[in-house]
């Protein structure tokens, strides 16, 4: 995997209103609420000088349309407030169900549909970048990031990616941005649904299927704008340059230990418990932080008491999760 292969996405940084909403529908607050809009990383994680990589921005505004959650869920993703509570049309001018989900059609389902594209086009790892206020336990000077969720809908944890994948990026940037706090699971943003990544990651090496593994980049935006919220040019080129660096690393780190993590499997039948070829699978794979329920694996490898586990079966579901 190299740089190319990077889809980066950003899905809260537009201020384009569609059409078919009024401004003069929109409450006389409603400046006070693009506060929360996810200014300038539109500019902060544009890697495509440097990595030439793949690049989705959502260009409408995050408070009428959100990108990041279900397209599927009218109340999250087209509000009629906002995540303070704070009422977005005037009063008796709120869009009706029916419009509200017309438009998750036109506008969120099909840019959920080009991130699936992008990732059967090729992409195999998803960079999704968003910035933060000093809030939810996120610091002036620092950076969080998530390789998983775990919000009320989710019985357990959801994984995003192996934990090496984000331990290696936060290592990375701690060398190239040794002043900055960089976190890996650091705040509570872990107990909000991001859809991006919960509808399109994988919790393997590289991708599967439509499928890739991901994580989300929460970066205060202190670190990039000035006082009176103007962008500061210096810092965002500063940050980006080493964002782009560090993931070019660790995507090397990654190949080169993928290397060394083959599998030594003899050709003939096992001597052993029945599912020891099973359980040392997924030791490797648990030791790489990918995890796989055992039922499933068995299943997938088709072990049976009478035979054990077929070796190539072992080698095809190592190398389906990143391995080679």
């Amino acid at each position: 995997m190299t740089g190319s292969d990077i889809l980066v996405v950003v899905p809260h940084s537009g201020v384009a209103i569609p059409p078919e909403i009024s401004l003069e529908d929109l409450t006389d607050e409603f400046t006070a609420l693009l506060r929360n809009v996810d200014w300038y990383t539109q500019w902060l994680y544009d890697f495509r000088d440097i990595l030439a990589n793949r690049q989705l921005v959502f260009p409408y505004c995050s408070i009428l349309l959100d990108a990041n959650r279900d397209p599927a869920d009218i109340d999250e993703c087209v509000p009629v407030r906002d995540v303070f509570g704070r009422p977005i049309y005037r009063d008796g001018y709120e869009p009706s169900a029916s419009m509200r989900a017309a438009w998750s059609d036109k506008y969120l389902k099909p840019f959920s549909r080009s991130i699936e594209e992008n990732i059967s086009a090729g992409a195999g790892l998803i960079f999704d970048g968003h910035s933060t206020i000093t809030a939810r336990g996120v610091a002036d000077n620092q950076i969080d990031l998530m390789n998983f969720q775990h919000t009320q809908r989710d019985e357990k944890p959801l994984y995003y990616c192996p934990n090496i994948i984000v331990e290696t990026y936060a290592a990375e940037l701690r060398k190239h941005l040794p002043d900055i706090l960089v976190t890996v699971n650091g705040s509570e943003y872990v107990q909000v649904h991001g859809h991006i990544c919960a509808a399109h990651s994988v919790n393997a090496l590289k991708r599967v299927g439509a499928r890739a593994p991901a994580f989300i980049q929460e970066t205060n935006e202190h670190l990039f704008k000035n006082e009176d919220g103007t962008p500061n040019v210096a810092q965002i080129n500063r940050l980006r340059r080493a964002f782009a660096e560090s993931l070019t690393q660790t995507l090397q780190s990654l190949q080169e230990s993928q290397k060394v993590s083959m599998i030594d499997l003899h050709i003939g039948k096992q001597a052993y418990d029945y599912d020891c070829g099973v359980q040392a699978l997924q030791t490797v794979m648990n030791y790489y932080g990918v995890e796989v329920d055992r039922d499933e694996l068995m299943l997938t490898l088709g072990t049976t008491e009478d035979s054990g586990t077929p070796p190539q079966a072992m080698i095809a579901a190592a190398q389906s999760y990143g391995f080679e």
